[in-house]
């Protein structure tokens, strides 16, 4: 058989092969068992290059039309099941635990993907896993009839840890319950074969502190930042502005600007001022630190803010995208100090639409550090005498911004943007053993700053569409419609109105519907959760939620680094003449698709850690109420049971096996039923009272019985 008939025949016995092939599974075939192994590997090399064929780095062969045959990396394993994310779509596939091959946690494997579904997930197996990974993981460790133990978020069962190396230095006794960091030191196939040894013991299961520690390694967070960088930062924070920036700045000193903030916040980032002017016209100023001007491109500073993406914040702790000195300091719009701004007026008409807008760099001092709490007190009419002369030079501007706000609000909701509110508390930390957590709700200030903060992140999106230029877009995609069919099923069984098509309209009036009532947050979390996730673009697409076709991230380059990268696409646009915008453009579009996306997994996984400490703290400060009784409201049913919703926030789960005798099932998405007995019907948005029976602090679980 010629080299060009071996390569054909070779390639249809791949081509009908419904998983990989070896060589050696080539060799059986009785046509080619007299060719040698070196012309079948010359064969299937030429095949790989002419890209006819896919190779595994263990010599594996497969067809590429075939989209069943993908490479994945595997996330999390259970002891008889495991799921991986696929590499091509990002989509997570159930792997049962016959085809597991004893893969563990960071393993890129290449699986087969069945045409069966598991629930919504879609199912496989792994051939071959391709590589390895690292196989340190952090967890807690356990001591179970004198043998130890460990498991975690990755690793859902116990896997046997090998203690001998630890004995001279860690009393076995303290090791129980303990937060670790494990390296895998023998791979069995099966799960129950593997071992690890323990590299480093970070503290208690039981400390909400080391807990989030643990998450932070976990994820790879960096807490400090390098000497060189805080080095900079330190020499950049000490610059004076120098007299070309006062010359070539619009000079905004003399207006009446000022900050709104949390009672603690340091970095203050934005400032405001408005003008009401003829004819029901508006001028708002939206005022940003121009944190651009000081961290320059490639700088070091500049890649660690990029590495991080955003700054991280939960419980009463903060890990910063960028160094104190900058955050806090010269690129903090403190009161009565100059500093670099970059800024937007925006011209508004009587009907709150953006008639025109225009950036510019400036130089602001602002007048006063607004607190939320203080001007919701003045709004109110309840502020008292050191309140009213601290905000004496603006009083006027608080109240010409709560009547553009309310008009603004009222444009927003009539072309049916989606006012969601989900309940979000706020967990107060005085030591480690006083911790309060109680229910937070957004004053007439916090809103009013939210709705400015829109039009100067509208503004900016319009700005790049106009120009035409690279930008990071904010992105909300429609909602999926599998998602959205069973949102609307979940409505009609709560008695309220089918969704004919995808509008926010729709969506908007059902939200309003239920306002102010039990089925307020309810109903709001289950529209949330049946949304898109609003993510960064490089891409130019509408905004589905605000309903906006023009939107970015302009306000917050302190903390978020596509507001950074933003400014730093428009201060070249403004500063430099049309001849350069083609060199602009050029150098911009290699680089917003990449901070677009890096930006967005950093996102992701700072929303994780913020959400998993946050139940770590909960059940913490839920520990000590073991045993007593409170009133809730059922949040959400699932087949294991239902979860429950006290006032401040902390939700817990109330397990069917809890229950009274009798057969449960979950109806329509919305209710726990007792086939037996309609009394231990359970549905959602139902009041209830409930015991507390367990809570742990390591997994955030809060474990509930009715009364």
């Amino acid at each position: 058989m010629n080299k060009s008939k071996l390569e054909k025949f070779i390639f249809k016995i791949i081509n009908n092969a419904t998983e990989p092939v070896s060589v050696l599974d080539i060799k059986k075939n009785r046509l080619i068992r007299n060719i040698s192994y070196k012309n079948i590997k010359i064969a299937l090399k030429n095949l790989t290059k002419q890209k006819l064929i896919k190779q595994s780095s263990n010599n594996l062969y497969w067809d590429p039309s075939n989209n069943n045959i993908i490479f994945a990396v595997v996330i999390k394993i259970n002891k008889t099941f495991c799921f991986v994310k696929l590499e091509n779509t990002n989509e997570e596939m159930f792997i049962p635990g016959r085809y597991m091959m004893g893969a563990l946690p960071g393993d890129k494997v290449l699986v087969k993907k069945f045409s069966t579904k598991t629930g919504s997930l879609l199912e496989g197996k792994i051939l071959a896993i391709e590589s390895r990974g690292l196989g340190e993981y952090f967890g807690r460790i356990k001591n179970i009839d004198n043998y130890y133990f460990f498991s975690s978020s990755e690793i859902n069962f116990p896997l046997l840890v090998d203690i001998s190396e630890n004995k001279k230095n860690l009393d076995q006794d303290i090791l129980d319950d303990k937060l670790i960091k494990i390296k895998i030191i023998y791979r069995g196939r099966d799960n129950d074969e593997h071992v690890a040894k323990i590299e480093s013991v970070i503290g208690s299961a039981s400390d909400p502190e080391s807990c989030c520690k643990l998450i932070l390694q976990q994820k790879n967070i960096k807490q400090k930042f390098s000497d060189k960088v805080l080095k900079l930062a330190e020499k950049i924070a000490f610059e004076k502005i120098s007299e070309t920036e006062y010359k070539n700045r619009l000079d905004l000193r003399d207006e009446i600007i000022f900050t709104i903030d949390g009672e603690d916040s340091k970095d203050l980032d934005d400032a405001i001022s408005i003008k009401k002017l003829e004819n029901n016209f508006w001028e708002l100023g939206v005022h940003i630190a121009d944190v651009s001007y000081y961290v320059t491109p490639e700088s070091c500073i500049d890649k660690e803010a990029l590495e991080r993406g955003t700054s991280i914040y939960y419980a009463d702790s903060v890990i910063p995208m960028l160094p104190k000195a900058l955050s806090n300091n010269i690129c903090s719009l403190n009161p009565g100090e100059d500093r670099l701004t970059f800024s937007v007026l925006i011209k508004l008409d009587s009907d709150g639409k953006i008639k025109s807008f225009d950036f510019k760099k400036s130089i602001i001092k602002s007048k006063v550090k607004g607190v939320y709490s203080e001007i919701n007190q003045i709004l109110d009419g309840a502020e008292s005498d050191e309140i009213k002369q601290k905000y004496k030079d603006v009083r006027e501007n608080i109240f010409l911004m709560k009547e553009l706000s309310e008009l603004l609000i009222k444009k927003r909701l009539e072309r049916g943007s989606l006012d969601l509110e989900s309940r979000e508390c706020k967990i107060k930390i005085n030591n480690k053993n006083n911790i309060n957590i109680i229910a937070y709700e957004r004053g007439q200030s916090e809103i009013i700053i939210e709705e400015f903060m829109l039009k100067a992140n509208e503004a900016a999106a319009m700005f790049a569409q106009a120009k035409k230029i690279p930008f990071i877009y904010r992105i909300h995609e429609n909602p999926p419609s599998d998602k959205f069919l069973a949102l609307s099923t979940v409505l009609v069984n709560l008695n309220l109105p089918r969704l004919k098509n995808n509008s926010q309209q729709e969506l908007s009036k059902i939200i309003n519907s239920v306002k102010d009532t039990k089925l307020q947050f309810v109903v709001n979390n289950i529209i949330l959760r049946s949304l898109a996730k609003a993510k960064y673009s490089s891409e130019y697409k509408p905004h589905y939620g605000l309903v906006l076709a023009n939107y970015s991230h302009f306000t917050s380059p302190i903390r978020r680094y596509p507001d950074l990268m933003i400014h730093r696409i428009m201060s070249k646009y403004l500063e430099n003449n049309t001849e350069n915008n083609s060199k602009n453009n050029s150098f911009f579009a290699d680089k917003v698709a990449y901070v677009a996306d890096q930006s967005s997994d950093c996102e992701k996984n700072a929303d994780s850690i913020e959400r998993e400490c946050e139940d770590i703290y909960k059940a913490f400060y839920m520990s000590s109420f073991v045993g007593e009784t409170f009133d809730g409201v059922v949040s959400s049913v699932a087949s294991h049971g239902f979860y429950v919703q006290l006032e401040n926030t902390v939700e817990g789960l109330v397990h069917k096996n809890s229950l009274p005798d009798g057969e449960y099932e979950l109806v329509n998405m919305i209710e726990f039923r007792n086939l037996k007995d309609s009394k231990f019907n359970i549905k959602i948005g139902d009041g209830i009272k409930v015991k507390l029976v367990k809570t742990d602090v390591f997994s955030g679980q809060i474990d509930f019985e009715i009364i």
